[in-house]
């Protein structure tokens, strides 16, 4: 009995882990896709 508490307890930190790190890789694509525009904005700028 205490292995399967046990054994859930730890695969609900490993879930919560793998949503947090899902969560954060989202964030960073989207970070860099506001980096990209920002950056093609600019250089459009100093094209004109």
């Amino acid at each position: 009995m205490l292995m399967d508490r046990e054994a859930m307890y730890s695969y609900k930190a490993w879930a919560f882990s793998m949503d947090r790190s899902s969560a954060i890789a989202a964030h960073v694509r989207t970070l860099e896709t506001h980096v990209a525009a920002l950056l093609v904005t600019c250089w459009l700028r100093l094209l004109e």
